[in-house]
């Protein structure tokens, strides 16, 4: 199991998972990825969510994302598609005011869709 799967995992399920995957990673052969999967930290809920998202929803997360030149930067966006968040992200900081016109119709058309799914 990579990375990746276990962070597509319920999140009930994720610590048994993932602590079974070096096991088997040392059993295929492939010590460095039983060592990287060893750290790997649980997420946070907020962090499952969005990663569940980014498997589930692709469409949505497309959506939400296209949000993110008025309200962060191009490398929060491609974390969030890693679909491997172990925590909420941040941002701290102030954009042009052209950059937010029209921000709060796209949020809340994005909301709209995420509550109907």
């Amino acid at each position: 199991m990579d990375a990746a799967s276990l962070y597509a995992l319920p999140s009930e399920d994720y610590i048994a998972a993932r602590d079974e995957a070096p096991d088997a990673a040392r059993a295929a052969g492939d010590p460095a990825a039983a060592t990287a999967l060893k750290a790997l930290r649980r997420p946070s809920v907020a962090a499952w969510l969005v990663n569940r998202l980014t498997v589930g929803q692709p469409g949505l997360l497309d959506q939400l994302l296209g949000l993110g030149p008025a309200l962060a930067d191009p490398a929060s966006a491609e974390a969030v598609r890693s679909g491997r968040l172990v925590r909420a992200l941040s941002y701290a900081g102030f954009c042009p005011v052209e950059a937010v016109e029209g921000a709060a119709e796209r949020a809340h058309a994005a909301l709209e869709a995420f509550r109907r799914v």
